[in-house]
């Protein structure tokens, strides 16, 4: 996003390495737009004058800036131009040094920030990139855009010289900052904005054809309301499946233009796929009640874990699907009568005559432990686990044909 904060006005800042290489003059173009040239031995003089940078930060040693300065600065011309020292990295230290530099000269301005890497030397690069990403995850770009340029010139074709654009790599950040949301706590929405972030991106660039992302960020936003509110029937049954398919569908067409994508995306159609059923009567509901219960265990999501548990329990004692759909044609009697039929079978198998663990439990947790014998975080945590285990263990069983397991227990 480009805009001024602070009530600064924007401006664009090009932060770019300078080494002591032999450097020669060529016609550097964008990649993006061959047809503007600018004929000089120095990439960063073509970046700034194609990009428009009107400051610019060179990092360079002693011995860079001996060998070029003067050259660099008398090319730049009007622009606002400042050296920044760095250690030649010979020793951790220096590494760490160098960091620190690179990190603070990124932070600068309140605009559109360009990282040139084209003359970093061993592992400055690496270093632009950690620093990227230390950057991104705290949010200092969330108002600035950031593109990463290299400018490639070949002694056998010295004549033209593309400047690639590799911001696609920051883009990456993005992706898995957002991609471990959703795995590690099932907040989608994120991801849907990055999906049409990405897709914004794409189109201003003009690379190839743009998979089509409104529909996949449409899916995502449902399914977060969904998974955030248990809406369990619409959440296994419409958003679930509709996200596998959109996953796939935008798979299909990123895999040659975005093809670091494919293992994100691949993992995340296998998540939605192991949601994804018609309806959740019947072994497939079955299991998927329990992927859910599970998936909210590996988020700590205790409550949500629980309180699926327990209906699922419910539903393997339920006779027909009028007591395990909701919607048109659920029937509250039905369901009661389901209820009923887990604590006979309970009872029956254990000889305790109280009701199910799981509801004491689930109540326990719902009700905040407004009672008077609360259990303590860490054995609710336990018994929760060990709850959605038993579930587990129940669903198997009944998809195999064998008998009952004791469906529950006292705590």
């Amino acid at each position: 996003m480009n805009g001024a904060s602070n009530g600064k006005e924007a401006t664009v800042h090009l932060v770019t390495f300078l080494g002591t290489g032999r450097y020669e003059e060529t016609d550097y173009h964008l990649e993006s737009d061959p047809k503007k040239e600018v004929r000089t031995r120095y990439v960063a003089r073509a970046i700034a004058e194609l990009l428009g940078a009107g400051r610019v930060t060179v990092l360079a040693t002693e011995a860079a800036e001996n060998t070029h300065g003067d050259g660099l600065r008398q090319d730049l011309g009007h622009r606002k131009v400042r050296f920044e020292r760095i250690p030649d990295g010979k020793t951790e230290a220096e590494l760490w040094a160098q960091f620190r530099i690179l990190d603070q000269a990124m932070r600068e301005g309140n605009g559109t920030l360009l990282l040139d890497i084209t003359h970093g030397f061993r592992s400055q690069p690496f270093f632009a990139a950690g620093a990227l990403a230390l950057q991104r995850a705290a949010g200092t770009f969330a108002e600035r855009t950031v593109r990463v340029l290299y400018g490639r010139f070949l002694p056998e074709a010295p004549d033209r010289s593309p400047i690639w654009d590799l911001s696609a790599m920051v883009d990456l950040l993005d992706w898995a900052q957002a991609a471990n949301l959703f795995v590690g706590g099932g907040s989608a929405r994120p991801l849907a904005q990055t999906f049409a972030r990405m897709d914004e991106l794409l189109r201003a660039r003009k690379k190839g054809a743009i998979p089509e992302t409104y529909n996949l960020a449409t899916a995502l936003n449902e399914f977060a309301d969904d998974y955030a509110t248990l809406r369990v029937r619409d959440l296994l049954t419409k958003r679930a499946p509709a996200l596998a398919r959109r996953l796939e569908a935008y798979g299909d067409a990123a895999a040659k233009l975005l093809p670091m994508l494919s293992p994100l995306l691949a993992r995340l159609q296998g998540i939605a796929e192991a949601l994804a059923v018609d309806r959740l009567h019947g072994p497939a509901g079955h299991g998927a009640l329990a992927a859910l219960a599970r998936s909210y265990v590996a988020q700590e999501r205790y409550v949500e874990a629980m309180a699926v548990t327990r209906e699922a329990f419910v539903s393997l004692h339920a006779e027909g699907p009028e007591a395990t759909e909701p919607g048109p044609g659920f029937d509250v009697d039905a369901r009661e009568a389901a209820e009923r039929a887990w604590d006979d079978a309970v009872k029956k198998a254990t000889g305790n005559r109280h009701a199910p663990g799981e509801k004491n439990l689930r109540n326990d947790v719902l009700h905040c432990g407004f009672r008077t014998d609360p259990m303590g975080g860490t054995s609710a945590r336990k018994q929760i686990e060990d709850a959605v285990k038993r579930l587990e263990e129940a669903v198997a069983k009944r998809s195999s044909g064998a008998p009952d397991p004791a469906p529950g227990r006292t705590s």
